[in-house]
């Protein structure tokens, strides 16, 4: 019943993303529609020593995968209406596809007060690869948006000349898992806060949440000069402990830089991270180091308190994209380094290369993920 469920859902949003691409051309304002569909092609290679032999049964090997997004936006003076949908569906007989309603709201407008009614996705954040003010994407940790899922809210949101006020509440909603798994997600009931304000000085803002615990949240941005943007958010909660960023992006006439540092409290310190490795070498069966290996991964990316984050790439202006991603722990200096390559010199039109491997010795961090390299081609058509 799944799987027959799953097809028909994906025949349903191919034919509307023809559709779509039949009627995008000729859509004027207000209305805009847009879609986008990839083809990815991956081959992965596991190897770890808490998964010797791929013991554990960790895909590898290849696999293709095609992703979508389908979006449409209804604008006029006193009311808006927006919605967005993406999912992910497998080449094989893998039945890891799923689809998200990702977006669907209508907005009121009363002078400088807007009133959203529906699911919206809400980003406070002035950071590039990670957010820990976004308490309203909590478990969204990728680098696009428009791949996250936002949440079912009344949100009021008020532009004055002593800054931005945004009020919302989220409504616990319990949806049953065949429609969670092709539509929407479960949540949990939610107060949330947020102010910002410009001036000379740069940008402030605040968040405030409350679900089950109390989390509490600022940013700081400002432009530096004509090619350099300094940012930073610190979080902290009633359960959570503190969370802080610190980037800065520099745009020169013939590369970009993006670099942060991430502090996160409640990961292992030097010394309990140097123990924790120890217990990993100790693990001397199977059932051990399965154990250990879902440890590890349950935490990824935040086993330590510190990390840095960097890449470096061309100007986006330019039809060719080249660009080198680093995340490393500062605490064993192991990273994972993603190199890319991209073409958008066709009209709409994405072709893309990356290669990802760990770097450092084997027991650090992201070489113990296990993905010992991946790679992947991938071709985006964007309406």
């Amino acid at each position: 019943m799944i799987h027959q469920l799953r097809f028909v859902i994906i025949i349903f949003l191919y034919a509307l993303l023809f559709i779509t691409t039949i009627f995008a051309e000729y859509t004027m304002d207000p209305v805009k529609v847009s879609a986008s569909a990839e083809s990815i092609q991956r081959f992965l290679h596991y190897d770890t020593p808490l998964n010797p032999d791929n013991v554990l049964n960790a895909e590898e090997g290849y696999n293709g995968s095609c992703r979508y997004t389908l979006a449409l936006d209804l604008s006029g003076e006193s009311a808006s209406f927006f919605l967005a949908d993406y999912g992910s569906f497998r080449a094989d007989d893998n039945p890891d596809g799923y689809n998200c309603l990702a977006e669907l709201f209508t907005s009121l407008r009363k002078g400088s007060l807007f009133l959203d009614l529906g699911k919206k996705r809400i980003n406070a954040s002035p950071s590039y690869f990670i957010s820990p003010i976004n308490f309203v994407l909590d478990d969204y940790r990728g680098y696009e948006l428009r791949f996250s899922e936002g949440r079912i809210m009344f949100n009021l949101e008020y532009f004055s000349s002593i800054g931005f006020i945004g009020l919302s509440f989220l409504p616990e909603v319990d949806v049953p898992s065949p429609i969670e798994r092709y539509l929407c997600s479960s949540q949990s009931r939610q107060c949330f806060a947020r102010y910002e304000i410009s001036c000379d000085a740069g940008t402030f803002g605040f968040a405030a949440s409350f679900d089950d615990r109390w989390r509490l949240g600022g940013t700081y941005s400002r432009t530096i000069g004509q090619y350099t943007e300094f940012h930073t958010e610190c979080v902290w909660g009633e359960k959570d402990k503190m969370q802080d960023v610190i980037g800065v992006i520099v745009h020169l006439s013939k590369a970009s830089i993006i670099a942060e540092y991430y502090y996160n409290q409640s990961g292992y310190s030097f010394s309990e991270w140097e123990d924790k490795i120890d217990e990993y070498k100790s693990a001397y069966d199977v059932y051990q180091k399965m154990i250990s290996y879902r440890d590890l991964v349950r935490n990824q990316g935040r086993n330590g308190r510190h990390y840095l984050m960097f890449r470096l790439s061309n100007p986006t202006t330019d039809n060719w994209e080249a660009s080198i991603t680093t995340l490393m722990n500062l605490q064993d200096l192991g990273a994972f380094v993603v190199p890319k390559i991209a073409y958008s010199g066709w009209e709409n039109v994405t072709v893309s290369m990356n290669v990802a491997f760990p770097v450092g010795p084997t027991w650090t961090e992201f070489a113990l993920y296990g993905q010992a390299w991946t790679a992947e081609l991938s071709m985006e058509l964007w309406l």
